[in-house]
């Protein structure tokens, strides 16, 4: 048997690019990636089963038609399972050998990708050789039947996603050190080193690094939060369903959260509405943090904007401890990073590795460290 190659003579796959092009661009932008990754669970499969199948027929001339989709059916969600599984071992470590994952974002996902495809013919590949069995050079012929197969998915699957990205307004971030978009600046922050559980100071570029309380508290979702004393602002920590006063004196000017004057809560629940550091009235951005990692931090003025990072091997992007820091600029905390954000340059940037912060205008009334053991 002699394989050809002809053209395609029918708009079946011209109507599913447009499809696939075009159904993230009619749904919201706080609901994009959970609402991708749903349809590429429940339909995508499906249909890219259909495209497959009509180009083996097409352009290797396959009998059996209904046969061939069915096998494409089962190799594409063979494919999807057994390729999870298979990235999710490769990478589930992945950001354990950086300093700073956010940096590596980008990076991953493309080596993502990359490896995805290269798993996805190598899986699909035993299903494609089914149909070239009575042919000499049976494997190299069905290895590239399956490698040109998964290039056009994989160029329908990444323009959907990429739109997806781009719709959410993920796109416009760039991401770089905050000294280099950030200057000298009086804004501290306070907040928990991952390494060793004891609270220092920061200057908002990411400079000027101090210890300020030794607390040994290694508690993944504990975090500080300012209550308001009678003149000055007090520095509490919350851990494991318990609050615990710091510094009763700790700055005259705080970031503060209004809901943590009666019941404060850890990390893992601290989204919604964000603590302030300035006046609320004076912020033009409106400011809302999801629970769901996909769905990020969405910005409003005027137009919608996205902060989100999409990882189906990692939760620990989740946004939270969001801070509103002055009018432009944010800070928040995902993956044990502490992020600055400038909503109007479109930069961020990781200040230290960190949890649970809060922000003051000026140097703690508290310069001295100290300990506190709980």
């Amino acid at each position: 048997m002699k394989l050809k190659l002809s053209g395609l003579k029918s708009g079946w796959l011209a109507f599913l690019i447009i499809l696939l092009y075009c159904i993230p661009l009619y749904a919201d932008a706080g609901t994009l990636f959970i609402w991708a990754s749903f349809f590429h669970l429940i339909f995508g499969n499906f249909l890219i089963a259909f495209v497959e199948a009509y180009i083996l027929i097409k352009i290797f001339h396959l009998d059996k038609k209904k046969h061939v989709f069915l096998i494409m059916l089962g190799a594409n969600y063979f494919s999807f399972i057994a390729g999870y599984f298979t990235l999710f071992y490769i990478f589930k470590n992945f950001f354990s050998l950086v300093k700073y994952p956010l940096y590596f974002y980008y990076f991953y996902i493309i080596l993502l990708w990359i490896c995805a495809f290269i798993l996805t013919v190598l899986f699909e590949w035993p299903f494609i050789s089914i149909f070239f069995k009575r042919i000499k050079k049976r494997f190299k012929i069905s290895l590239k039947a399956s490698f040109f197969v998964q290039s056009v998915s994989y160029i329908l699957i990444f323009s959907y996603y990429f739109f997806v990205v781009f719709v959410s307004g993920m796109r416009i971030w760039k991401i770089e050190p905050p000294e280099n978009f950030i200057s000298s600046s009086n804004i501290l922050v306070y907040y928990i080193a991952p390494e060793d559980g004891n609270i220092f100071q920061i200057k908002l570029n990411g400079k000027g690094k101090k210890l300020f309380i030794k607390t040994h508290i290694n508690v993944p979702y504990a975090r500080l939060f300012t209550k308001r004393g009678k003149s000055n602002y007090e520095l509490w920590i919350y851990k494991n369903g318990e609050k615990h006063l710091l510094v009763k004196n700790f700055s005259k000017t705080a970031s503060f959260l209004k809901s943590d004057m009666k019941k404060p809560v850890d990390t893992s629940w601290n989204f919604g509405e964000p603590a302030y550091l300035i006046p609320e009235d004076k912020v033009k951005w409106e400011i809302f943090t999801d629970y769901w990692q996909d769905y990020g931090i969405s910005i409003e003025n005027g137009q919608s904007v996205h902060i989100a990072f999409p990882d189906p091997f990692h939760n620990n992007w989740a946004i939270r401890n969001v801070i509103v820091v002055s009018e432009n600029l944010i800070i928040f905390q995902s993956f044990d990073q502490i992020i600055v954000a400038d909503l109007e340059k479109k930069k961020m940037g990781v200040i230290t590795s960190g949890r649970g912060p809060v922000v003051t205008y000026s140097p703690s009334l508290t310069s001295t460290s100290g300990s506190f053991e709980r």
